[in-house]
């Protein structure tokens, strides 16, 4: 990780480059782009040389091996344009409370109380990969820190 730290950034703080504006941006573009690919290729492979290796596909699905999506925007403000109940555009407090009922797994890792809570948005075949409450228990997160 430490290595590709400056992908990861580029990655978690997607902000868009118009291509077309100048030789500058063009360069800065295809250079990030260059870098996001090769890092995300070779994250793949890793993964791939596990499985072939005998790691259970299943770990995949892990939030821990979860990848971002290469272009991911955490939200997006709304237009001034568009008006609440009472005429007014929205303010930041309520954009953030639409978005985090529309993207519950955005928040749900510091907002959920329980493990229902937890897994309520999720669908029908990723529920049933779920491992039951008992065989969770023999998994307990450690409050101790290193």
């Amino acid at each position: 990780m430490w290595t590709h730290r400056r992908t990861f950034w580029l990655i978690g703080h997607w902000f868009f480059i118009d291509h077309h504006r100048d030789d500058y941006s063009a360069n800065l573009h295809t250079e990030r782009k260059k870098e996001c690919d090769a890092v995300k290729k070779n994250y793949k492979k890793l993964l791939d040389d596990k499985v072939r290796g005998g790691l259970p596909e299943s770990v995949l699905e892990e939030p821990g091996i979860w990848t971002f999506p290469a272009k991911c925007c955490f939200w997006v403000w709304m237009d001034k344009s568009q008006l609440n109940d009472q005429g007014h555009p929205f303010s930041l407090t309520a954009q953030l409370r639409i978005v985090d009922k529309l993207e519950p797994a955005r928040v749900q890792w510091n907002s959920c109380d329980s493990d229902d809570q937890r897994v309520a948005h999720l669908s029908s075949s990723l529920r049933k990969k779920l491992l039951p409450e008992s065989e969770r228990r023999r998994y307990p997160v450690s409050t101790q820190r290193p």
